[in-house]
């Protein structure tokens, strides 16, 4: 029986299971996720399915609660998340000129 594949999402997740980190928002360190700093669905919207699981300076660890006020929308206090965004856009016209 074939393993899940082994994306960079999936590494981040193993490797908080054996070494906490602590929230990026609000410092906790317990009840920790990995959240995507552009949101999945928006990733998705530009067709971007592999940065979902393998773009890894889109991840950030930050906790159960952060992540929940977070929900699916765009921190912009991250400082990551325009030059990130902007990243987005030009993978996917990138994508998009190829097809």
């Amino acid at each position: 029986m074939k393993g899940k594949p082994k994306t960079k999402l999936w590494e981040l997740q193993l490797e908080m299971k054996h070494k906490l980190g602590k929230c990026a928002k609000c410092g906790r360190n317990y009840y920790l996720t990995i959240d995507h700093i552009v949101p999945q669905t928006l990733l998705q919207q530009l067709n971007l399915i592999d940065e979902v699981y393998n773009w890894e300076d889109n991840f950030q660890i930050i906790c159960g609660a952060c992540n929940h006020l977070k929900s699916g929308m765009l921190d912009l206090s991250n400082e990551k998340t325009i030059p990130l965004l902007e990243e987005a856009v030009k993978r996917a016209k990138l994508q998009t000129n190829r097809q």
